[in-house]
């Protein structure tokens, strides 16, 4: 996945796709860990990454739809024309 990096949202992208793969690494070193007769435990808790790893695609998925969503649903109000501007003028006598 490559992102530009005068995108808007790069620092945040970037942040998130580290995240991600962050979790994915766990999961897998988790599931050749587990895959050790004496570390079968870890089976239990390469599931449990894989769960929260799941559930952190769908938030992905959620926020990229709210987004998609934001940029069709702009709507730009009329301009208005300014109201004209009265102008008093002092004099003395005032």
């Amino acid at each position: 996945m490559v992102i530009p990096t005068g995108a808007p949202n790069y620092g945040l992208r970037r942040r998130r796709r580290t995240t991600l793969l962050t979790a994915l690494g766990a999961t897998g070193t988790f599931l050749v860990l587990g895959s050790i007769p004496q570390l079968r435990l870890l089976w239990i808790v390469a599931g449990l990454c894989a769960l929260a790893t799941a559930g952190y695609v769908l938030l992905l998925v959620q926020f990229a739809k709210l987004e998609a969503e934001r940029e069709v649903k702009v709507v730009y109000l009329p301009r208005m024309a300014p109201e004209p501007t009265v102008t008093l003028k002092r004099t003395a006598a005032n």
